[in-house]
């Protein structure tokens, strides 16, 4: 047998590793190309499978969640109820389908499905059953037991911050600001959150906390590059500890900048909402309306059109 130079050895070594590499680079590439596939040709592929190889629980859970992406909700519908025919304990599929009727509007069904699966889910894994629960809840205008589905999701898994949001923004419909501003500041603690400091600090204001608050705003504005929203925090402090003229330098500082940031060709909808609010906090009610209307139009928050709109009611009429 001839034998083999060191550096033919070398190269013959090199050009398998090569093609190894392109053989697990090609399946690399391969698995890129599925994960951005669009949810139409994932479904595509999940029912050419379906036709192959028969229905399963499983794959019609997925093609329901592509069609839902889709806002296809009644084929989500039909493929999640068929999922749990042939799997009746799929509490996964069960939860999916109660966030579809929600959708839907249909409220009776998707309570009637939530209980049913947090039912058949142990105790320790309910929480995210409990959120889907307290949007139902909602919908049906029970702020009360949405609150307590929130609280008890908040109170298994505390670092999720949507959930602790959600709990602020119901117990803020409810009236109850000092439990609000109490558990958001351990929130905070316990996550380091940007968006929960803020929301405290919110609520510390609603809460009449307004020195608390004002010590947490300082600190804020002392470090921020743009400081329109802590301004108008700032106005709202000082409204309420009867620093008149200090707050109405503050909403004026306030609506210079905004009016500096904001594109009049294409205006961001939360910019023109934080000018709606400060105008509002000045009793500038006709211009707080005309920014609401536009705040609308660019597509702004609903939480932030939802608070122009009662301060327009409450206190400057329609």
């Amino acid at each position: 047998m001839p034998s083999v130079s060191a550096a033919t050895s070398r190269r013959w070594t090199w050009t398998v590793l090569v093609y190894a590499g392109a053989g697990w680079m090609t399946i690399w590439l391969a698995q890129v190309v599925s994960a951005h596939d669009s949810p139409e040709h994932v479904i595509e592929h999940l029912t050419a499978r379906m036709a192959r190889q028969g229905r399963t629980a499983e794959l019609l859970y997925r093609r329901a969640c592509e069609y839902r992406a889709l806002g296809k909700l009644s084929a989500a519908e039909l493929d999640l109820a068929a999922a749990l025919q042939l799997k009746v304990d799929y509490q996964t599929a069960r939860l999916e389908l109660s966030r579809v009727q929600l959708a839907e509007g249909k409220t009776a069904a998707a309570l009637s499905t939530i209980d049913r699966a947090i039912d058949g889910t142990a105790a320790t894994d309910r929480a995210p059953l409990w959120i889907v629960r307290s949007d139902i809840y909602l919908a049906l205008k029970k702020t009360g037991d949405a609150l307590a589905d929130c609280q008890a999701a908040c109170a298994q898994r505390p670092l999720e911050v949507d959930w602790q949001l959600k709990r602020s923004g119901l117990q803020a419909r409810l009236g109850r600001h000092d439990t609000r501003a109490a558990e958001l500041k351990i929130a905070f603690e316990q996550t380091e959150s940007g968006v929960l400091k803020i929301e405290w600090i919110e609520a510390m204001i609603d809460a009449g906390q307004m020195s608390a608050a004002l010590e947490e705003i300082e600190t804020e504005l002392a470090d921020c590059r743009f400081k329109s929203s802590w301004l108008l925090r700032r106005a709202r402090a000082r409204q309420g500890l009867g620093q008149s003229a200090a707050a109405t330098d503050d909403l004026r500082a306030a609506i210079e900048e905004l009016n500096r940031r904001i594109d009049p060709a294409r205006p961001d909808g939360s910019l023109l909402g934080d000018r709606g609010l400060a105008y509002a906090l000045w009793g500038d009610w006709k211009s707080t309306a005309e920014n609401l209307t536009q705040a609308r139009a660019a597509g702004a928050d609903a939480w932030m059109l939802q608070r122009l709109e009662t301060l327009l009611a409450t206190r400057g009429g329609k």
